[in-house]
């Protein structure tokens, strides 16, 4: 059985960040391979089942050193394979350890990085890491073209995962809410139209444009915002400014698990950012059969359903995408029933399973 050594960001049951999915994903994949879990944050009471190693030194340098250590140790003991996700330290350690000892390293990373910028020390530090790695993964076809371009990487070097989705459990849990008590919970009986956000508060995730759009919302439409974030302070005061209490709700960071069920209640799902690679929102959209409004930034046009390209606009076209939220809002019954039909089957694609043996027989084979 394969040795694989699985690096994650965090742990914690009840964050409310995308890493939730990664808990799912190595236990989808441990019955098949032997794996050894790395853990940079234990935020965790309890530890993690099965074999497992959680970093202790939160200063980067000394957290650099560990990680060479226990790289090290790991491929003394028949770890030749690192997959990193999203972690650019334990990246650049472990390809140092596996370069050394003929060893692969594969690092995960969706987005589009190279639109901002950094300080040259890091700059420096990024690019260094995604020279010394065996392989990159990202999400989609399209970005594996804007990596290799941006990185000056060869296409040999980049692999292609989608991000996953749970359905069974999404569904299950989407038919044990009782929707009108957690209405009623959020002060929404009332509210004819239910939009949500659920991004951090951040001008990537593209916050700064959320009153202009919800300005003209047709009266008996809400928008419920779930997340926190640097421009929280700045929605808010936006919010007192333009009036729009009755408009919006700031429910702030909630675990991710719940997210299913404000998709139960939801008619619309707002995803206004600037920079996207593969987003679990827009998989959960999919599996609760409802629109997304989105700019196509990222890998956003290549992984949603051939419907939904209706309701996409240009990046930055604030106002062609104004006009896509008041036509997903107008929908009637037969169109959204069509809608969601369609993208429930699209999204089988993303399915944890299908994914899994994608990971299993084409990203580290």
């Amino acid at each position: 059985m394969q040795k694989i050594c699985y690096v994650i960001p965090e742990y914690d049951p009840q964050t409310a960040t995308h890493f939730r999915y990664l808990y799912g994903f190595v236990e989808q994949i441990r019955s098949q391979l032997n794996l050894f879990l790395v853990i940079e944050k234990n935020r965790s009471p309890k530890p993690y089942p099965g074999e497992n190693y959680h970093n202790h030194l939160s200063w980067s340098p000394l957290r650099f050193v560990e990680d060479l250590i226990l790289f090290s140790i790991l491929r003394f003991k028949g770890y030749k394979t690192v997959y990193v996700h999203y972690s650019f330290l334990a990246a650049l350690a472990s390809s140092l350890v596996m370069r050394l000892t003929c060893g692969r390293v594969f690092y995960w990373n969706c987005g589009l990085p190279w639109q901002y910028h950094k300080k040259w020390s890091r700059e420096v530090f990024e690019r260094l890491t995604y020279h010394l790695i065996n392989f990159l993964v990202t999400g989609t076809k399209g970005l594996k073209q804007q990596y290799a371009a941006n990185y000056n990487l060869s296409l040999e070097k980049i692999r292609v995962m989608p991000n996953w989705i749970d359905l069974l459990a999404w569904q299950k849990k989407t038919l044990l809410i009782p929707k009108n008590d957690l209405r009623q919970k959020l002060e929404l009986v009332g509210f004819s139209k239910i939009i949500l956000f659920v991004h951090r508060l951040s001008r990537r995730k593209g916050v700064q444009y959320l009153t202009e759009l919800l300005i003209s919302l047709p009266e008996g439409a809400v928008c419920v915002v779930i997340g926190d974030g640097p421009e929280r302070a700045r929605l808010e005061q936006a919010i007192i400014n333009q009036k729009l209490d009755s408009k919006i709700k700031l429910l702030g960071a909630l675990p991710q698990e719940t997210i299913a069920e404000y998709m139960a209640i939801a008619d619309a799902v707002l995803m206004p950012s600037e920079e996207e690679g593969f987003p679990h929102v827009a998989l959960e959209a999919m599996a609760s059969g409802l629109p997304l409004v989105a700019f196509a930034a990222g890998g956003v046009g290549e992984i949603i359903a051939p419907g939904l390209k209706n309701f996409v606009a240009p990046p930055g076209d604030v106002a062609s995408l104004k006009a896509k939220l008041h036509l997903a809002l107008n929908l009637n019954e037969t169109e959204r029933a069509e809608l969601a039909r369609e993208e429930k089957e699209w999204v089988a694609r993303y399915d944890i399973h299908q994914v899994a043996k994608i990971f299993l027989a084409e990203v580290v084979k």
